[in-house]
């Protein structure tokens, strides 16, 4: 019988269970069918020569999960779970929402995969900065000691990536414009900071100072505080929003105002060094 068999092979294992029945294909002559056999009848279910059974099993697999972590001014910080799909929102949501203090517009969001591309750029960049001085060794008024060779080299190495996702943390902008609700991945970590009302002044000034953030501020304003540009800076100076977003200015735009520069609490102003006016 089907029983005799299948107790022959060991009976069932643990996966048939949910189960109640069993296929069987009999392979006639002239054609071949499959009949459902109930556990009930498999003692009185005879076999014939050709039959093939087939047990079928149940197996569970759970939808691959996310593991991402939010830190900071949300009220359940924390290490979730999340399945594929599920948004920046959502996340916030589980989490309790914001805090009162915390500074949305200055929140990150850090991605893995951004770090790998940051790490190949990097080294791109570590290149071209190795040919401009190799470069420029020999040409007139180009004088570059072995020494800040070894400095420059190591600077650009130490280049330090983050990985960082510039997008929308606003809860009520992200419900009216869904598409800015970026799904998130595995391994993603968010910070949510508190508003801290300071202007970091980084670079070629001639003071490295945090000011304190002051609306009427323009960029000219803050530099000045510093004490202005050292000879060697750029004439770009770059600005880094609290939200990642970098914009691009030149000193001549100081002069004419305001005009289209936003400062901003944790706003950072950078006066990148230009290394062919180092002597």
């Amino acid at each position: 019988t089907l029983k005799d068999l299948i107790d022959f092979a060991g009976v069932f294992n643990e996966s048939f269970y949910g189960c109640n029945k069993v296929l069987v294909t009999r392979n006639l002559s002239q054609n071949r069918t499959i009949e459902s056999i109930s556990v009930d009848v498999l003692d009185s279910f005879k076999l014939r020569p050709r039959d093939s059974v087939m047990v079928p099993s149940y197996s569970y697999k759970s939808n691959d999960l996310y593991k991402v972590t939010i830190e900071g001014r949300v009220k359940r910080p924390g290490t979730y779970f999340v399945l594929p799909g599920e948004t920046l929102s959502t996340l916030v949501n589980r989490a309790g929402g914001y805090e009162r203090d915390a500074y949305e517009y200055g929140a990150a969001l850090f991605r893995q995969e951004a770090i790998n591309q940051e790490e190949r750029f990097a080294q791109l960049n570590y290149s071209d900065t190795l040919n401009y001085i190799v470069s420029s060794l020999g040409k007139p008024r180009i004088n570059i000691a072995s020494h800040v060779l070894g400095h420059l080299a190591d600077e650009v190495r130490a280049t330090n990536v983050i990985g960082r996702i510039i997008t929308e943390f606003n809860i009520n902008t992200l419900k009216n414009q869904p598409e800015l609700n970026i799904p998130l991945q595995n391994n993603d970590r968010i910070v949510v900071p508190s508003l801290q009302k300071i202007v970091y002044m980084f670079g070629d000034f001639k003071n490295n100072l945090n000011a304190s953030y002051k609306p009427e501020y323009t960029i000219k304003d803050y530099i000045n505080l510093v004490g202005g540009l050292k000879d060697s800076a750029y004439s770009e100076i770059i600005v880094i929003d609290p939200n990642g977003k970098t914009q691009i200015y030149s000193k001549n735009i100081f002069s004419i105002g305001r005009g289209d520069i936003d400062i901003y609490p944790g706003s950072i102003i950078y006066a990148p060094r230009n290394i062919s006016k180092i002597n």
